[in-house]
């Protein structure tokens, strides 16, 4: 299996991958339990909750050529690492995914001694919790129920954008529901003839214009007409059924198109 690091978009290539970094870091969840009185057992109650998940890597310099090319190689590193921005990539059998990370620690295997460095051991934090793909999808999704193949990674989206229209043949409410989970996102909007209406999440954004391509807020802001079902916002939750590919169960009132990258534990 080939796998290949980069950090903020720069190839670690004075460094090699050793032994004891994690092929993918731990995956730890938290649940929102009920307990009866007179009930075995508890009830969860809505999908779990990722932790923050912490990635450990453990880099050996591929050429060392003295003391102080050394402590310039652990500068440089240490400098990139320190980034107050920092995204981290990882390459892995030819799929390419990508995360914001943060600093958690850096610390050296051994005391130096001239001539012999066993390497470093550099700890960071997902704080957006899920590898995402480097490029954005738009996928167009049927009316009625779907199995989405396109965007099924193996973690949930929480931040797709969607878009209805052009016009929408004098229906009002348009939602689209994740069929697992029973969370969602409507709006009860209906653009006129030429117009289009999109609406992101999670900060549930909605906005109207005639430009197919306005994924971004700009036109006529609509958010005062977006809601969602009791379980929540829409999350899209991947699921590997007992036969067929891991696909995202969804219902959708009438065709929309959904613009998201795929999300990977």
């Amino acid at each position: 299996m080939t796998y290949t690091l980069h950090l903020n978009g720069r190839a670690l290539s004075r460094w090699l991958v050793a032994a004891g970094t994690f092929f993918r870091p731990p995956v730890t969840v938290r649940s929102n339990l009920v307990t009866i009185p007179g009930r075995h057992g508890v009830m969860p109650v809505g999908p779990v909750v990722f932790d923050e998940p912490q990635l450990s890597i453990v880099l050996v310099p591929n050429t060392i050529t003295g003391g102080e090319n050394l402590d310039l190689l652990v500068a440089d590193l240490s400098a990139l690492l320190a980034s107050p921005s920092l995204t981290v990539r990882r390459t892995a059998e030819g799929r390419v995914e990508e995360a914001p990370a943060r600093l958690v620690s850096i610390a050296y295997d051994e005391v130096f001694r001239e001539g012999v460095f066993a390497g470093v051991t550099v700890v960071l934090a997902l704080p957006g919790v899920f590898w995402r793909d480097q490029s954005t999808s738009d996928v167009a999704v049927a009316a009625g129920s779907s199995n989405v193949t396109a965007l099924a990674g193996s973690g949930p989206i929480t931040d797709a954008v969607l878009r209805w229209g052009p016009g929408s043949s004098g229906a009002t409410l348009k939602s689209l529901t994740d069929t697992i989970t029973g969370t969602g996102v409507s709006i009860n909007y209906a653009p006129p003839s030429g117009e289009y209406v999109f609406l992101r999440l999670p900060d549930l954004r909605a906005w109207s214009t005639t430009t197919s391509t306005a994924w971004t807020p700009t036109g006529t802001n609509r958010t005062a007409l977006v809601d969602h079902p009791g379980p929540g916002p829409l999350q899209l939750w991947p699921i590997l059924p007992s036969a067929g590919a891991r696909h995202l169960p969804v219902t959708a009132s009438h065709a929309v198109t959904v613009r998201a990258r795929r999300a990977w534990l």
